[in-house]
């Protein structure tokens, strides 16, 4: 598989001031059958924070981790804002169904939809996000994002970590907006400021 380096998106993300991870995560939207929303591209999933053990019993939550709502946050948002020069609306729809909590920020310029998916152990979570990039086609293995993380020219990166799998899903981006040529480097800076807070950085 060929590896992406994608040097300029790197260093455009070491350039922008991004806000710190201040664990804000209960302030994200409840979710809602009736919000409930799905990505155009490669599903996302998510990444435990700091539940790397192997062999940690499976957990089977009633709703989203804190963890899993961080993609929702005001924090992320204002991260979002910044990465694209533009601000997404401030009430983002969000949803939980099927083990997938989903956020969907509205801009003028379209939708991005980030996912993270909890998987109950390692082993199922690795399963699931190979079933992803399986489902793909055009992907690219990223670097500097986890082992593994793959992105499309369109505009969605995939990456897991521990037990979960993360997608960000800029391909929702009208062709007319300024924000559509850089889509996929856009996707990646958001992905990697959410690994961020999930390592603690």
């Amino acid at each position: 598989m060929k590896i992406t380096k994608i040097a300029a998106v790197l260093l455009a993300a070491a350039a922008v001031p991004l806000t710190g991870c201040s664990a804000r995560a209960n302030t994200a939207p409840t979710p809602s059958h009736s919000q409930q929303v799905t990505s155009g591209g490669v599903r996302p999933t998510r990444s435990p924070t700091r539940e790397s053990s192997t062999t940690a019993p499976a957990v089977v939550r009633p709703g989203p981790s804190d963890a899993a709502k961080m993609i929702c946050t005001d924090e992320t948002r204002d991260n979002i804002t910044t990465v694209l020069s533009t601000a997404p609306d401030p009430n983002p729809a969000s949803s939980w169904r099927n083990r997938t909590y989903t956020c969907t920020f509205r801009l003028p310029a379209g939708r991005i939809v980030l996912t993270v998916h909890e998987s109950p152990t390692v082993a199922a979570a690795m399963a699931y996000t190979g079933g992803v990039r399986s489902s793909v086609h055009g992907e690219n293995t990223l670097v500097g994002l986890t082992p593994g993380a793959f992105g499309t020219a369109d505009g969605v990166v995939v990456l897991r970590k521990d037990n979960d799998t993360m997608q960000v899903d800029t391909s929702g981006l009208s062709p007319q907006s300024r924000l559509y040529a850089r889509r996929a480097a856009y996707a990646y800076n958001i992905a990697a400021v959410v690994l961020g807070c999930w390592n603690g950085d």
